[in-house]
């Protein structure tokens, strides 16, 4: 199922009465199985009178390639996978600005993993493996102690159940540490590149959770060694713009 999430800030208050442009964002496949379809497309649609160039579209992981005009107002694009092989989300923000206020768009891609869970118990036991809800078939213990169970690891998914039952039906139960790397929690860009002296743009600060998901948190401090930064503000889950000015010239 597509989930189309569109978030506009209002005007500003300076009386401007041009028509604010509009911006939507689809992902086909919004969920993603690591190593069987890699690739998402994205179709990003816009007011038919704004200029492609204005477009500002980034990702928290995996790569984006160009964008690609279909009809006017209708672009496409393709999103490559992390080069990292674990379960994580991956948060698309598309935006443009309509004077001083950015017209946001945003869709978050779940990468899964099916792997073989290795491990040790008692030969001749069996071997079954619950994680987030779902049962993997029951397998046999090689004489050696090993067994390799398939499961598919989700997104934030960390901690397993194994259950074993030996020869005599007797069941016991033991917790498996899926040991996930920790991710990145924080991402953030400066649109446009590069700034010039004496004009102004936009800093795009992106926090996520554990499992790269869009996580609403209390406005990050960012700080500026040069030039100034003004206030966050809160413009799509997890997304925060302030303001940049870079310094009149440089010395």
């Amino acid at each position: 199922m597509q989930t189309l999430l569109t978030l506009a800030l209002l005007a500003s208050s300076t009386g401007d009465t041009h028509t604010r442009p509009t911006l939507s964002l689809v992902a086909e496949p919004e969920s993603v199985v690591l190593g069987e379809n890699d690739s998402v497309t994205l179709t990003l649609g816009v007011s038919d009178h704004t200029d492609p160039s204005e477009l500002i579209l980034r990702s928290t992981a995996g790569s984006l390639g160009p964008l690609e005009s279909r009809v006017a107002g209708l672009y496409r694009t393709q999103l490559t996978r992390p080069p990292q092989g674990y379960p994580q989300y991956s948060v698309i923000t598309a935006a443009l600005f309509h004077g001083d206020q950015p017209v946001i768009a945003q869709v978050t891609i779940s990468y899964r993993a099916k792997i073989q869970l290795k491990g040790r118990s008692e030969p001749g036991s069996r071997m079954r493996v619950l994680l987030g809800g779902r049962e993997s078939p029951e397998v046999g213990v090689e004489d050696d102690g090993t067994f390799s169970v398939p499961i598919e690891v989700r997104p934030g998914e960390r901690w397993a159940k194994g259950i074993a039952r030996d020869r005599l039906g007797n069941r016991s139960t033991s917790t498996i540490d899926l040991f996930l790397p920790e991710l990145p929690r924080t991402h953030a860009f400066v649109h446009p590149q590069p700034q010039v002296a004496g004009t102004s743009g936009w800093l795009f600060v992106t926090t996520v959770s554990n499992s790269g998901a869009p996580e609403k948190r209390a406005v990050p401090p960012v700080t500026s060694m040069r030039g100034t930064l003004g206030p966050a503000d809160a413009v799509a889950p997890g997304v925060y713009v302030s303001q940049y000015r870079p310094p009149d010239r440089i010395t």
